[in-house]
């Protein structure tokens, strides 16, 4: 069983506190969006900077416990160096899947939910799906897909896996799965191994 330490449980609750205040953030922006009366907009822009103020307070706080502990400094660094994976996503894995790097990549797959299960049984057959997991983790995960397949300005083995599954026909939900699924692989890998990712452009 992972042991989960004092400084794991601290920085988990900081993690959730923080997006508790996203969440917020962005249901106070749609507030501002149909709101009319000046005395409304400016008590939700003040909430809106107050929101700012917190998220920013607690990152802050993520941030120095992570940078003060030798260990998880190197290993966001590692993650870091894959593409699409930014400094929130790093906090999310280390923080949310603490058996990242240890133990068999599979395994942490199916933790997460981004390992597809095959549903089928006995002559029936029926398509593969995630099932379970961490929410936040897989959230995180598919944010960073979306980076390194939109966004990220170098060519990189998630972008040519998503594109190589899309042109085979696959879904849009089953390419980033497929995508997600390499991309947890990658980190887990590069924990274990102690070593940063070289952008391989094999898929």
């Amino acid at each position: 069983m992972q042991t989960v330490s004092k400084q794991q449980l601290a920085l988990k609750e900081l993690l959730a506190s923080r997006r508790r205040f996203v969440v917020q953030r962005v249901q106070l922006l749609n507030q501002l969006q149909t709101a009319t009366q000046e005395l409304v907009i400016k008590e939700t822009q003040r909430l809106i900077e107050q929101t700012d103020t917190s998220i920013e307070h607690i990152e802050a706080a993520i941030d120095t416990i992570i940078a003060d502990d030798a260990e998880w400094k190197a290993q966001s660094e590692l993650l870091q160096s894959v593409p699409g994976i930014g400094k929130e996503t790093a906090r999310t894995l280390l923080i949310e899947c603490p058996e990242l790097g240890k133990g068999d990549a599979d395994s942490v797959s199916c933790l997460v939910g981004v390992a597809p299960l095959n549903w089928d049984s006995g002559k029936m057959s029926g398509k593969r799906h995630i099932f379970g997991g961490r929410r936040s983790v897989r959230c995180a995960l598919f944010n960073a897909v979306r980076a390194a397949i939109h966004f990220t300005k170098t060519d990189n083995v998630f972008k040519r896996m998503f594109e190589r599954l899309r042109l085979a026909g696959k879904s849009y939900k089953s390419a980033m799965i497929a995508a997600a699924h390499k991309m947890l692989k990658i980190a887990h890998a590069l924990l274990k191994s102690g070593t940063k990712w070289e952008n391989k452009l094999t898929a």
